[in-house]
């Protein structure tokens, strides 16, 4: 079974795979964070990804759960980093993410940092789920 386009981004980025993300989004794509207000455009959130993927070890989302709607899709998931010397951290994440011709044309995406968390060693799940 084929990935779809959201799926395909974020096994990208968990991946380390900055083609692979920048092959699913459009070149007119904006990406826009709820911590910072921006609608970053395709270049900026390529060079914010490389920027993450050097401070951080691993990048794993868990939790998933995904729904698909007429634009594209609704995804909430747990983003963990590992930092390169440090603890796990986590935070419950909520996105839009619009979609046309298998292309990712906008994400909008809701990052809990007042919810960061330690993850411990079981299964990370979404806090309160």
């Amino acid at each position: 079974m084929a990935m779809n386009a959201i799926d395909r981004f974020f096994d990208a980025l968990a991946n380390r795979d900055l083609d692979g993300v920048r092959t699913v989004l459009a070149p007119q794509v904006r990406v826009w964070h709820s911590y910072d207000g921006i609608a970053h455009d395709r270049e900026d959130i390529l060079a914010s990804f490389a920027e993450m993927l050097s401070r951080f070890a691993a990048i794993e989302f868990h939790d998933v759960r995904c729904e698909t709607i007429e634009s594209g899709y609704v995804r909430q998931h747990v983003m963990v980093l590992q930092p390169q010397d440090g603890q796990r951290i986590a935070w419950p994440v909520c996105l839009l993410a619009r979609v046309h011709n298998g292309l990712i044309t906008r994400i909008d995406e809701y990052i809990d940092r007042a919810g960061t968390f330690t993850p411990g060693n079981g299964p990370v799940l979404t806090p309160g789920f």
